[in-house]
């Protein structure tokens, strides 16, 4: 597998699953393959512990296994398995699955990116996933009015350090977490204005930004208009 996809992909390799947890944890990788049979920790125990923790749950994961069970297979989807493949294989499925992986990925990035963190609950994340998200939002909306709010109290509100933070949320948005608290303030700033929500400099300060002219330049540069243009009930343009 290593001599097949190194050309393309950065391979750390772990010797059973307990190196291979330790070094998901250290590394932060963008998939992961294992094998179930592996000693000290098996490929259905990793991969449990691997989407049941909040710092490794967004990590996807590719089961490989000789067992032709059904049996086999539902355990390896129970535990949070994200792809199953059987042995023996073709390289080339292999890299078919993990482009996949991939770019279910990319795609759950475009949608953050266009929606901000609305709609979590469609997507197609872990439960642990769903929640970090969900508390994210929470404690962005809670303080969005406060200019001074940021990553460093993001963090302490999530009570998880910075930078697992900043890879949290980047592996699931997309973004850095100093964007993606803008582009959700903006977002806000949006729908106050669809719903005729006071004057330019009073959706500023509702969504914790103290100079118009910046948030002019913020609001346009996401979506393409000047807030005054942008549309609310009957057409009429926000002074």
């Amino acid at each position: 597998i290593r001599r097949d996809l190194e050309a393309e992909y950065n391979i750390v390799e772990a010797v059973d699953g307990e190196d291979g947890w330790n070094r998901s944890l250290e590394q932060m990788p963008d998939i992961i393959i294992s094998d179930i049979m592996m000693p000290k920790m098996d490929g259905f125990a990793l991969c449990d512990r691997l989407k049941t923790d909040e710092r490794t749950s967004h990590i996807p994961v590719i089961l490989l296994t000789a067992k032709a069970s059904s049996l086999d297979k539902i355990e390896g989807f129970r535990t949070g398995a994200d792809d199953y493949i059987m042995k023996p294989f073709d390289q080339a499925e292999l890299r078919a699955r993990l482009l996949n992986l991939l770019e279910q990925r990319k795609r759950l990035h475009e949608h953050f990116r266009k929606h901000g963190l609305f709609e979590i609950e469609e997507q197609k994340i872990t439960s642990v996933d769903r929640k970090f998200l969900q508390k994210v939002l929470e404690s962005i909306t809670g303080k969005m009015s406060e200019p001074t709010f940021g990553v460093e109290m993001l963090a302490e509100q999530m009570a998880v350090s910075r930078s697992l933070l900043l890879k949290k949320v980047e592996a699931l948005t997309g973004e850095a977490p100093v964007e993606l608290i803008k582009r959700t303030k903006l977002n806000k700033a949006a729908k106050l204005i669809e719903n005729g929500f006071g004057n330019i400099l009073q959706v500023a300060l509702e969504v914790g930004f103290t100079s118009p002219s910046y948030f002019a330049k913020c609001f346009r540069r996401q979506f393409g208009v000047n807030p005054s243009d942008y549309h609310r009930p009957g057409g009429k343009p926000l002074a």
